[in-house]
């Protein structure tokens, strides 16, 4: 459902912690897997060919914690919204 300026609305809570990591997971296999059958990848800094795993994965690693925080943060302001 989205409101009138287009702002996509889920009820408090929907969106757990647990459901932000697989999204981030999900969206990294797919990028990487793509990336390495079409030998593009959408982002340089997945670019195996270029950086190796090694270093994509430390990439990735600390953009998901990144993430992960930012999504908390959301998550913790939903939770106090709907609390008082």
């Amino acid at each position: 459902m989205r409101n009138h300026d287009g702002r996509l609305l889920v009820k408090n809570g929907a969106v757990d912690l647990h459901t932000q990591w697989d999204i981030i997971l999900a969206y990294l296999v797919y990028a990487l897997v793509r990336g390495a059958i079409t030998g593009t990848y959408f982002y340089p800094f997945l670019d195996a060919g270029a950086l190796g795993l090694g270093q994509v994965l430390i990439n990735s690693a600390v953009l998901s914690v990144a993430f992960l925080a930012a999504g908390a943060a959301v998550v913790a302001t939903g939770r106090r919204r709907s609390q008082g």
